[in-house]
């Protein structure tokens, strides 16, 4: 640390036999103030503030002085130049509410978790500020630190429109699909592993590599070499080639997947095909699904997972949402035990000018990659190590399936393998051919024919439904609560014109409980939440806005106008959800009456 011209501390770092300066040798506080007038139009429309290098946070505090509004993240990748700030007065310009979170970076690890978490928890745009310094000093750690950040945000804002799109469609499906998962044995049952256990199993994807591996799938099926499990559409071209997996596993949410099953059905093929299907999958699939069937319980389902009885809660396993099935099934075998888990055309990538294998056709989408498709594509490391072009929605999927199986192999070090041939590569396999897997892996015969037969009973209807009457006085009360909370915002809103402070704050305690009531109630957090989260999370942030609001009008007003909005978004649910749930009901409990 030493004196600038102005007599004001800077930091100095020596890098490759150089002396380069964190901040101005001459004026630090005049370079601050410049490097504010660069970001001032974004300043003023932002709410949030993330500052990558904090240094001696002259920055910051120009920042800070002039738009004290905006809601601060520091973020620092040297522990070195943070003591540095440790041991001056000028931390204690640090200590302000306008400052949210400080962080200091002291491994990989910890950097991403923090930025996973940050981008979570943040619902408005933010404006990154790098300390110019830190771009050529630490410009490895900043580059990394950059493709990390901004992956992160756009993982959230998929994230958000992915729950703004499904989230009504998931609790819808998991209700209207709740009979069928009454009476379907849950694959994921502890006393159903020992079939799948040690045993091989192949994911069959739908990319364009499945075309060549048809003929050793063919005899993988014909020897009971391995479990076949075709994940979405690959299902079309396994049949097409007469190929009936062991399983047919599905998830997607939406009305029109059951068409992925379309020609499985037509060929009557769905008799002697097992689905494996996500509990909170488009009710259309499973009402057309003729078949045998076997559930597993997704994250995104909070019904069935509440009416199992209480004394089986523990036996319940979920597996994650994720955007792919194939992704999702990774999981699930992980979680049966098999091993190895192999993968045939997983392409996360184009092949050949191709999105998909043949057999494959959907209306009015050619399997070809358009021009205008190619021409925005991006490119990615394939098996071989050279370089292929790909999507950000494959990429995204890449990680994903990267991520559950670095989880999965520290927990019970399972052999992943990759046949895909022209495939994108994916980390934590390894590459062989698929003829080279059947003559090292596959060489007899392993899996148990007929495998649905069996598996774990489904619960009875009785036992599924013990806990309905918890939750139908549940409805009522949540009915109740809702009306008293929607009078309290009208007589604040009164008292509001009236004037009258005290009456406003003895209605805001009363509020404040009874929110906080309806909050616990069942209905609310197994049906109503789930359909409102993006509303939730950004009532929520609203509400962070004005809680310390010390204007009790002000307040006031603002609260009557979220709430009020909130309340609404809660009755359009309960007018969706509420005739589904009684139908729901009155047909299980007519099944039980049978039984």
């Amino acid at each position: 640390m030493v004196n600038s011209k102005k007599d004001l501390p800077t930091l100095t770092i020596k890098n490759d036999g150089r002396i380069l300066y964190l901040h101005s040798k001459y004026d630090p506080i005049q370079e601050a103030v410049k490097l504010v007038k660069q970001y001032s139009e974004e300043l003023n429309e932002k709410k949030n503030v993330f500052f990558y290098g904090i240094g001696l946070g002259y920055h910051i505090e120009a920042i800070r002085k002039q738009y004290p509004h905006i809601s601060i993240t520091l973020y620092e990748p040297n522990v070195d130049v943070f003591q540095c700030l440790m041991e001056t007065k000028l931390i204690k310009n640090l200590a302000d509410k306008a400052i949210k979170d400080l962080f200091v970076e002291t491994s990989e690890e910890n950097r991403n978790q923090f930025l996973r978490n940050f981008a979570m928890e943040v619902n408005d745009d933010v404006l990154l500020i790098t300390l110019p310094s830190y771009e050529r000093i630490f410009k490895d750690e900043n580059k990394k630190f950059m493709e990390i950040f901004t992956d992160e945000l756009k993982n959230k804002r998929m994230n958000l429109r992915t729950s703004f799109a499904y989230e009504q469609r998931w609790t819808i499906n998991s209700l209207m699909n709740l009979k069928e998962t009454m009476q379907t044995p849950n694959i994921l049952h502890i006393e159903n592993k020992h079939i799948f256990q040690g045993k091989p199993a192949i994911i069959v994807a739908a990319g364009p590599s499945l075309n060549e591996e048809l003929e050793h799938l063919k005899h993988i099926k014909m020897n009971g070499l391995a479990y076949i499990f075709s994940v979405g559409s690959a299902i079309n071209t396994l049949v097409d080639y007469d190929i009936y997996p062991d399983a047919a596993c599905t998830y997607d949410p939406q009305s029109h997947n059951y068409k992925v099953f379309e020609k499985t059905v037509t060929k009557q093929a769905d008799w002697e095909i097992p689905m494996i299907y996500g509990t909170s999958v488009g009710f259309e699939t499973i009402q057309k699904y003729r078949g045998s069937k076997a559930h597993m319980i997704t994250s995104q389902d909070m019904v069935s997972s509440y009416f199992y009885q209480q004394d089986r809660q523990n036996e319940l396993v979920k597996v994650s949402d994720a955007p792919s099935i194939a992704v999702v099934t990774t999981e699930l075998l992980n979680s049966l035990e098999c091993d190895p888990i192999i993968f045939v055309g997983q392409n996360f990538a184009y092949l050949n000018n191709s999105h998909y294998a043949q057999g494959i056709e959907y209306e009015g989408i050619s399997n070809a990659v358009s021009e205008k498709i190619l021409n925005k594509s991006i490119t990615v490391e394939n098996v071989q190590g050279e370089f292929i072009l790909t999507n950000e929605g494959f990429l995204k999927m890449k990680m994903q399936m990267e991520r559950v199986i670095e989880a999965f192999q520290k927990i019970n070090n399972c052999t992943f393998i990759n046949t895909t041939q022209g495939g994108a590569r994916i980390d934590g396999t390894t590459f062989l051919s698929l003829q080279q897997v059947i003559k090292r892996e596959l060489t007899e015969k392993q899996i148990v024919v007929n495998w649905y037969d069996f598996l774990e009973a489904p619960l009875k209807p009785y036992e599924f439904m013990s806990k309905k009457g918890e939750m139908d006085e549940s409805l009522k009360e949540l009915i109740v609560i809702i009306d008293h909370l929607q009078q309290i915002t009208r007589q604040i809103k009164k008292l509001i014109d009236a004037q009258s402070i005290q009456l406003i704050h003895d209605l805001f305690s009363k509020f404040d409980k009874l929110l906080k009531k309806l909050k616990n109630l069942d209905f609310y957090k197994v049906f109503i939440l789930p359909m409102i989260r993006v509303q939730n999370e950004v009532t929520a942030k609203q509400v962070e806005e004005f809680r310390f609001e010390q204007d009790t009008f002000k307040k006031g007003e603002k609260m009557v106008k979220v709430f009020s909005n909130y309340f609404n978004h809660i009755e359009q649910v309960l007018e969706m959800v509420v005739p589904v749930y009684n139908n729901v009901m009155t047909e299980i409990e007519e099944e039980s009456e049978r039984i």
